[in-house]
């Protein structure tokens, strides 16, 4: 009702003006959505000011990045992976599982665990699954918020 009245109101020779208008608001909405989207909302940054005191990887050092292993990593659907210390499966924290290979798999997890520590994983798809396979991580790493870990296989996997 309102675009009525300022159509009404505008002289026919600047009727042009109103879509103009309209375009530069979107354009403005636009180009700050996608300045907020990439900023991120305040819990995304607090969460990330979380591992300031930690020296992130070199990004560009490919070195670094280089594939050490044996046998090809598989990307696979994001899934729930459950995390203990001890044979007895106490004191169980979630992760989410990544990726995996013959030799091993990565997963996300809300804290730092030390390269070198041994831990037993079970990915887990129902509640009946109980199959816990030791891994020693290889490394952990910021990302996002998180800590990515590369766990290798300490045992064969049970048939």
């Amino acid at each position: 009702m309102h675009t009525w009245i300022l159509i009404a109101l505008c002289p026919v020779s600047e009727l042009w003006t109103i879509p103009l208008v309209a375009l530069v608001a979107a354009g403005a909405g636009l180009f700050l959505g996608r300045y907020v989207w990439r900023r991120g909302t305040p819990a995304v940054a607090a969460a990330a000011t979380d591992t300031v005191g930690i020296e992130a990887p070199p990004e560009h050092d490919e070195a670094y990045w280089q594939e050490k292993r044996s046998s090809p990593r598989f990307k696979v659907r994001a899934m729930r992976a459950l995390l203990a210390e001890s044979p007895d499966h106490a004191d169980q924290a979630e992760g989410v599982l990544l990726n995996h290979s013959l030799g091993g798999l990565g997963l996300s997890v809300d804290r730092q665990i030390p390269a070198g520590k041994n831990l037993y994983v079970c990915l887990c798809e129902s509640e009946e699954d109980n199959l816990w396979r030791r891994v020693e991580v290889r490394y952990c790493r910021p990302e996002r918020g998180r800590w990515t870990l590369g766990c290798k296989f300490l045992d064969a996997p049970s048939t």
